[in-house]
């Protein structure tokens, strides 16, 4: 079984598989997905559709909502990217940032 070790990173656990940010380094932005309907589990986002457990709804230019991969993302405000917890979106270098 794999171990997790925090030093100076955040690691966000992704179904089976962990992403780590070090704290001085940029990220690639992640694009949102669409939303669903009828997930187990799911969080449900303010129009009903529906993403999973461990994901963050973020507005889509559309006005629906769609799925960021990261539990309590930041959703950029060009309606399309989002970024983990603590990040800030850089949407001139598509990154996102400490």
């Amino acid at each position: 079984m794999a171990q997790l070790v925090f030093v100076t990173s955040i690691c966000i656990l992704l179904a089976i598989s962990a992403q780590c940010f070090d704290d001085t380094r940029s990220v690639k932005m992640s694009t949102i997905k669409s939303a669903s309907a009828s997930l187990v589990n799911a969080v449900v986002c303010p129009d009903g559709g529906e993403c999973e457990d461990g994901q963050t709804c973020c507005l889509l230019a559309s006005g629906r909502y769609g799925c960021c991969p990261y539990s309590s993302a930041t959703c950029c405000s060009d309606k399309l990217h989002c970024c983990p917890n603590g990040f800030r979106c850089n949407l001139s270098s598509q990154t996102c940032e400490r």
